[in-house]
């Protein structure tokens, strides 16, 4: 008995500054996605889950974007795709992630497998390009990673969180996806930073919440601070302790967008014991104070 032949379609969307086009085959690519686009107006969340969840593709399926108007998180579960990102071509495979960036010209198709599963998350929101610049992911097409299964189940626990709509949902969302997203920076810093540095950024990301000196850094790493502070100017561009401060205000941002959190909590949540000093850093790094910086987020989200 013959295999049946499924109706390979061709696809276009232009809305006249992305251009998003393909071939479908028979209902494929299944989506299963839990879509937030319409929870975006309601949440003032500087990163925002705008869609999350498992991706089936089979052979003949293709995709193709012009100036994209999305940045996506693919991870390859099974099969293969072949992906290309502004001329760039990437064979990606169980185990790895491709990123859609937001502007790119891409396309993607199933690999030499001829089928592919992956999980996707979409995220957006005014934090985004600044994450994306300082963590290196700007610059990064795929990531091999070494825990596949633990970024899988952060996904799965973003699809979760959309699926049930909780109190919060959007917060528990948007902390998930910074979860993901400085998972997949550890790894591309892992494998191109020296072993010591590497070393020092997991220190000082893990201890957000906490106050940490050089001290301490050297101690863990065995590294003098001459030595610390050489490397981080060489592959940073700033000191130990710059780069320290710029994440937990960019941490701070993130949970100033949760209203239920006083800006006390906040402040102790990073490590100050004294809420006027954090105010003070927040006003000196973000050009206003966390009290102005929540109302100015609140009003562009109902603006």
């Amino acid at each position: 008995m013959e295999p049946i032949k499924l109706e390979r379609r061709k696809i276009v969307i232009d809305d006249g500054v992305t251009k998003l086009g393909g071939y479908n085959v028979g209902r494929y690519p299944i989506h299963h996605f839990i879509q937030n686009w319409v929870f975006e107006s309601q949440s003032a969340m500087p990163l925002k889950l705008m869609a999350v969840g498992d991706d089936e593709w089979i052979e003949g399926c293709y995709r193709y974007r012009r100036n994209s108007d999305i940045f996506a998180v693919e991870h390859v579960v099974k099969g293969g795709m072949d992906f290309t990102q502004n001329g760039k071509k990437y064979h990606v495979g169980p185990g790895q992630v491709y990123l859609s960036h937001l502007g790119a010209d891409n396309d993607t198709s199933t690999g030499s497998e001829g089928f592919c599963l992956k999980k996707t998350m979409i995220i957006s929101g005014t934090l985004l390009p600044g994450i994306l610049a300082i963590t290196g992911l700007a610059n990064t097409d795929v990531i091999k990673l070494r825990r596949p299964e633990f970024v899988a189940c952060l996904i799965d626990k973003a699809y979760a969180e959309s699926r049930d709509k909780t109190v919060n949902f959007m917060q528990n969302c948007s902390a998930t996806s910074y979860h993901v997203l400085m998972e997949l920076s550890s790894e591309i810093n892992r494998s191109s930073y020296p072993p010591k540095l590497q070393m020092s950024l997991e220190i000082l990301n893990r201890k957000m919440n906490e106050k940490l000196s050089v001290a301490e850094i050297c101690e863990s790493t065995g590294m003098s601070s001459v030595t610390l502070h050489r490397l981080f100017k060489k592959h940073i561009g700033m000191s130990p302790i710059n780069y320290y401060i710029l994440q937990k205000m960019e941490a701070a941002k993130e949970l100033l967008a949760i209203p239920f959190l006083s800006i006390k909590e906040i402040s102790q949540q990073l490590g100050y014991s004294n809420q006027l000093y954090f105010s003070a850093e927040f006003r000196k790094h973000c050009g206003a104070s966390p009290k102005q910086f929540r109302m100015n987020s609140k009003n562009k989200a109902s603006g």
